[in-house]
């Protein structure tokens, strides 16, 4: 075999062998069906089947029960490129040891020094695939977003979905009456409910760790310890700003969503309604301080 074929054929054997390891884009994430294990486990690329109920799929609708099912594409995606680019280095060492060990078993065997020179010009081309490629850098770039959507996991775990679903629904009914109230008849609402605003929250910054993510991988973007440190600054004096105005409103947004769900009017409140009513004050200061919260998280993604 030629030098060149040697060389090439090296090559083009190691690239066929991962996506994560020779790819500098994001990997593709299922964003409209829930996604899981099935039998087949991953595809070639990382991307885990699609959940069926019976035979039609189970699609990302904007509730609670969504957003944790689009976070949970994103993990399952991240953790497959992640280990699969963490295992790039044998993509490109492997096949260079074997041909180093194939060329110098042929020479003990009396095959002409053109095998030596071949082995040695493939070895080389796998050595700057290595170095070009950067599976290891890669590898830390994936467990960041990881880490990142993990985050964003954790914190969104913190508000209770029940109550969410309490505070939505006593939204739409406060609008519906405020429609009648104007002579609108109660006809369709306008507004996002705690529900739609958690998933949108959550959606977004999914999105804002993708971006990061391919930043890193295509060496377009360069984040400094010094700017990540000031960003998390600013976001945690965000945390504790929006935090002390949403405990200063929450008491009385919480009556009023209970007030208009009961149709209570002017009338006061029942023992039952106050304590439902106090009940929800920690779900929409929750939900008021989510969105910075997972900005921190996106934060994550960027540390070097």
């Amino acid at each position: 075999m030629k030098l060149a074929q040697i060389a090439a054929a090296a090559v083009l054997v190691t690239l066929s062998g991962g996506c994560a390891t020779t790819s500098f884009a994001p990997p593709s994430v299922n964003l409209n069906n829930k996604t899981g294990f099935g039998q087949s486990g991953y595809a070639g690329n990382c991307m885990p089947t699609e959940v069926k109920n019976g035979t039609a799929v189970v699609r990302i609708e904007p509730t609670v029960d969504g957003a944790q099912s689009l976070v949970d594409n994103f993990t399952y995606v991240y953790r497959c490129s992640r280990n699969r680019a963490a295992d790039g280095r044998q993509f490109f060492e492997v096949p260079s040891l074997l041909i180093q060990i194939g060329a110098a078993a042929a020479l003990a065997f009396g095959a002409p020094k053109e095998v030596a020179i071949g082995g040695g010009a493939a070895t080389g081309a796998l050595a700057a695939g290595n170095k070009y490629w950067s599976p290891q850098q890669k590898a830390d770039f994936y467990n960041k977003a990881l880490l990142a959507v993990m985050c964003i996991k954790n914190e969104s775990l913190g508000l209770d979905p029940v109550k969410l679903d309490t505070v939505s629904v006593a939204q739409d009914q406060n609008r519906k009456a405020a429609l009648l109230a104007a002579g609108g008849g109660g006809g369709s609402t306008v507004g996002v409910t705690a529900s739609q605003r958690y998933f949108g929250l959550i959606q977004t910054n999914l999105f804002a760790v993708e971006s990061v993510l391919e930043q890193r991988l295509s060496k377009a973007g360069t984040f400094d310890p010094e700017g990540v440190v000031a960003q998390i600054e600013k976001i945690k004096d965000d945390i504790d700003a929006k935090k002390q105005q949403a405990q200063a409103s929450a008491p009385a947004a919480a009556k009023a969503l209970v007030a208009a769900r009961a149709g209570a009017g002017a009338r006061s409140l029942t023992a039952g309604e106050t304590a439902e009513a106090a009940s929800l004050e920690q779900t929409l200061v929750d939900i008021e301080t989510l969105g910075p919260r997972l900005q921190q998280c996106v934060m994550v993604a960027k540390a070097t």
